[in-house]
């Protein structure tokens, strides 16, 4: 939605509600219609109810979700040595798309439900060095 402000410009309204944190972490965007293993980018910023996911290396986003669609977002948690490496995993759905020249694609997703999963052993970061690829 768009305002215009006393300049007459176009602005955003910013509606979200909750306090966001600016998080980069690793991520895993799955659906039904992405292939086995969904497609790999890094979380910009977090809240309770949403996220932005940011997807570097990845030129367009034909092949990422459409807005509505339901996806599957697991993020790497940091890791210890000491205990099982573990991702939060959050039920959503796209609400937004970003592609800016100079910027990789982006997508915000509003979360409906999140818990927190072991992801057994650990396994390399897949975002910052396949980040936009798709992960077979």
């Amino acid at each position: 939605m768009q305002q215009q402000n006393s300049q007459g410009l176009s602005a955003e309204i910013d509606r979200r509600i909750e306090l966001r944190h600016a998080v980069e972490r690793d991520c895993r965007i799955t659906t039904a219609a992405l292939p086995a293993g969904g497609i790999n980018g890094i979380t910009t910023n977090v809240s309770r109810s949403g996220m932005l996911v940011r997807f570097p290396g990845l030129a367009a986003s034909k092949l990422l979700p459409s807005v509505g669609q339901e996806a599957c977002i697991q993020v790497d948690l940091p890791a210890s040595m000491n205990h099982t490496p573990r991702s939060l995993e959050c039920s959503a759905s796209v609400v937004r798309t970003v592609q800016r020249e100079s910027d990789p694609p982006s997508l915000a997703f509003e979360i409906h439900r999140m818990k927190i999963l072991d992801r057994g052993p650990a396994r390399p970061s897949a975002g910052r060095k396949q980040g936009g690829e798709l992960v077979q």
